[in-house]
């Protein structure tokens, strides 16, 4: 188990100076020395919009966006427009999609998931006081904008969370040789992990509000 807080991640401004952007975790990073540092299956980031503009062009990225705090946006899709404000369940879109996004009133912050399509299945949902999430999965996590609690297993005590906290697994990384942690928020895969994964107990959120399940799935994982 791993957690990493958004208030110790530096902030790095977007490319079109629309905003700037919190990396809470790229995931894995590889013991490879012909493998990039951003050649991640999984990446999790906090940004602050400040203006009107277009996403960046992401191919081969599925993309889950939740608004955090602020009015909202309005994301011109390729289904046409539509607006996404806080509380709203996330929304899923494909990273290589033109997308333009219009504040609502005033800046906003919000939670992206991206996942590399050919890895995995990435899905974000809202967690709410008393719901579990229980799925095999190559890596999943817990974001909590506000304090919560959350029980990782049927015996374990609740772990209390502060604001602002990702908490994470990798469940692909047990019993597979060569596969180690690497920093506090990047950790290393298998090339074969999915074939060795070991069932997770069920993690349960017992208080706190504006959270979310988050995890990287199978390709072959149902809907």
């Amino acid at each position: 188990m791993h957690r990493i807080e958004l208030a110790r991640c530096q902030a790095q401004p977007w490319k079109n100076g629309g905003g700037v952007t919190r990396e809470l975790l790229a995931w894995p990073l590889r013991n490879d020395a012909n493998a990039s540092d951003r050649d991640w299956s999984v990446r999790v980031s906090v940004a602050d919009i400040t203006q009107n503009g277009p996403f960046s062009s992401f191919p081969g990225i599925d993309r889950c966006f939740a608004v955090l705090e602020g009015e909202g946006v309005e994301l011109n899709l390729p289904g046409g427009p539509h607006r996404q404000r806080a509380g709203d369940p996330p929304l899923a879109f494909a990273g290589e999609h033109p997308i333009g996004c219009t504040l609502l009133q005033g800046p906003t912050r919000d939670l992206n998931l991206m996942g590399r399509r050919a890895r995995g299945r990435v899905t974000l949902q809202t967690a709410r006081p008393g719901s579990v999430f229980d799925t095999a999965a190559l890596w999943r996590g817990l974001f909590v904008f506000e304090a919560a609690e959350v029980q990782f297993d049927d015996s374990s005590p609740p772990h209390p969370l502060s604001a602002g906290t990702l908490c994470w697994s990798e469940a692909a990384g047990r019993g597979v040789p060569g596969a180690t942690t690497c920093a506090p928020h990047r950790g290393a895969m298998h090339s074969d992990a999915s074939a060795h994964m070991a069932a997770s107990p069920p993690w349960r959120l017992i208080s706190g509000r504006h959270a979310f399940w988050l995890a990287l799935l199978p390709l072959e994982t149902p809907s």
